[in-house]
């Protein structure tokens, strides 16, 4: 059940950006940015739990150490299939909190105009 809904969290955030990580912007609120990760390697993450399904970390990872993008970037390339899922599972909870947040203010809003 869990992962269902975690499933259906990720498109909406894809469908928003247009499949354009390089341009999405996450808002991390306070002290929720982590260490190591850069907003781009999240964009990415994203981009990829939606190609390849929530729970793919191992598909993730082949496709983080294929990304030209991070050809350098050691770091991010040596992330091991259990860290990317945790990062994702992290992701996840932050995109739910934003979904839930713009939910709240569209029914604030057709409140308010009623």
């Amino acid at each position: 059940e869990k992962a269902s809904k975690e499933a259906e969290t990720i498109p909406s955030v894809a469908d928003l950006i247009h499949y354009s990580w390089s341009r999405m912007k996450i808002n991390y609120g306070s002290g929720a940015r982590g260490r190591g990760f850069q907003e781009e390697e999240d964009a990415f993450l994203v981009c990829m739990m939606y190609r390849h399904g929530y729970g793919a970390a191992e598909r993730i990872r082949m496709e983080i150490r294929r990304a030209w993008q991070f050809r350098f970037n050691w770091y991010f390339k040596s992330r091991s299939a259990q860290e990317i899922q945790k990062r994702c599972d992290l992701l996840v909870r932050i995109t739910e909190r934003e979904n839930a947040e713009i939910h709240q203010k569209e029914e604030e809003e057709l409140k308010a105009s009623e």
